[in-house]
């Protein structure tokens, strides 16, 4: 395959102030809050000047989320909504419990003094009363803060949500050469410009490999390398430089619960392209974070043999790798988390509970100060997601970013999510050109380079994209 030319777009041309925004923003209007069956959460009805509230059918046609749509604000009123500066998309809601014929009511909508719904027929555009109905429209916020007005014309203007989201900027991909092997749940690091895959699931049966593959960014090639010892997925993954750790997994072919779980840490030297073992860990995990800060490995959360969630943290010293020593603890023990070091602190991004990937899947986000060695809740992740173990990226030391993973409900995700420490917020960079989760994401050079990965439906993929 023809390597496209990579080095128009790289990674420090995303500065970080460029997507700075503020989190999503979804106001349940005229209701007290509401979380989806996807795990959404729309707030309490706040941040509004003047109108009533009112319920209406608990039995909305063309939605699930009753709850959301039957509730509303009424009359001539307004919302102030404190924003940084920049485009968002705004996302209005309704439905009209009482009137089935157009032109029984109409009403305006402005944002930023403009208008951008002019006589907004509810009924008309539904097509029937009790019907859920959403607009969405690109506003532009200039002074910090989005100003909406509903203004009557005939009877009242109502609305049932608002959901504001900054404009999504697109991450141009180009197609790199295609993996030799199709895979996912593998585990990956990056360096000096290659990106090394080991291990993984290789089919759609859940059949698992020990091959291993480098790939080369400059010469957009892959060569194959010397295998795991054990054909292993779900491993924690760390590097120091020309050395890659994993460490514990499952082992073999997937039997569910009945997978054997790994204590082994395994070492792997890139420039001998050999493997060593290194102090197992303390109890078998599968699923479990492995960060490297300075010499020191740490390894927190995951699976035990009983497929027990478990929040232990174990600390290796490079230096002296004859104990692990204990850490704080986890504060919300999961697994198929998300993880990272970026400053001084290690962030737990999202996760799974047990093996649920129904209704399992976490939002919450975890920071441990690797200084005074205390856990601390941060900003939860717009919506629960793990399997973003291997997909989860530090960029110019400052970005943390997560890449793709699933949600509840077997839910396969496309974006990319930026973490701002400052405004302790998550916010959309970008997409994949596919979904993917349990795919490898790192960076590479300048650019972030994802492979493999699987869809909802347990496909593994061959597919390599590179950010240009």
């Amino acid at each position: 395959m023809q390597r496209r030319h990579l080095d128009v777009f790289s990674i420090e041309t995303l500065e970080p102030r460029r997507f700075l925004a503020a989190t999503t923003v979804r106001i349940d209007c005229g209701g007290d809050g509401v979380v989806e069956a996807s795990g959404k959460t729309w707030g309490a009805d706040d941040r509004f000047t003047a109108g009533a509230t009112a319920g209406g059918s608990a039995n909305v046609a063309g939605t699930g989320e009753d709850a959301l749509f039957d509730s509303r604000r009424s009359g001539n009123f307004s919302y102030s909504i404190p924003l940084r500066n920049g485009e968002y998309r705004v996302k209005f809601l309704f439905s009209d419990p009482t009137v089935s014929r157009p032109g029984q009511r109409t009403f305006d909508v402005f944002a930023e003094r403009k208008l951008i719904l002019n006589d907004f027929d509810i009924a008309a555009a539904a097509g029937d009363s009790n019907t859920a109905i959403t607009k969405n429209k690109t506003v532009s916020v200039r002074d910090g803060r989005l100003n909406l007005w509903f203004q009557n014309s005939v009877g009242e203007a109502i609305v049932s949500g608002i959901e504001v989201t900054r404009a999504v900027p697109t991450v141009p991909w180009g197609d790199a050469a295609t993996a030799p092997l199709p895979r996912f749940e593998a585990m990956g690091e990056s360096f000096d410009d290659k990106l090394y895959v080991f291990g993984g699931f290789k089919t759609d049966d859940i059949t698992t490999t020990a091959r291993s593959h480098v790939y080369n960014l400059t010469s957009n090639t892959w060569t194959e390398i010397a295998p795991v010892p054990v054909p292993l997925t779900h491993a924690g993954t760390a590097s120091d430089g020309r050395f890659i750790y994993l460490a514990g997994g499952f082992v073999g072919d997937w039997k569910g619960d009945n997978t054997p779980v790994s204590r082994k840490v395994y070492r792997y030297d890139t420039e001998t392209d050999t493997w060593s073992n290194i102090l197992q860990l303390p109890q078998a995990r599968g699923a479990g974070a492995l960060v490297r800060v300075g010499r020191v490995l740490h390894f927190f959360g995951g699976l035990d043999h009983n497929y027990n969630d478990r929040g232990d943290h174990w600390m290796l010293d490079l230096r002296r790798p004859n104990i692990w020593r204990v850490g704080a603890p986890m504060p919300n023990p999961r697994n198929h988390l998300g993880s990272a070091l970026m400053g001084t602190k290690i962030y737990a991004i999202g996760g799974q509970h047990r093996l649920d990937e129904i209704h399992g899947n976490e939002a919450d986000v975890d920071a441990f100060d690797v200084v005074d060695g205390t856990w601390s809740q941060v900003a939860s992740l717009p919506q629960p997601r793990s399997h973003t173990h291997n997909s989860t990226i530090v960029i110019g030391g400052k970005r943390l970013v997560t890449v793709g993973g699933s949600g509840n409900d077997h839910q396969t995700l496309t974006d990319l999510l930026e973490y701002d420490p400052v405004g302790n917020k998550w916010f959309a960079i970008g997409n994949m050109p596919g979904a993917r989760s349990a795919a490898v994401a790192k960076i590479v050079g300048n650019h972030i380079v994802i492979t493999g990965g699987t869809t909802a439906d347990i496909s593994p993929k061959t597919d390599t994209w590179v950010s240009v």
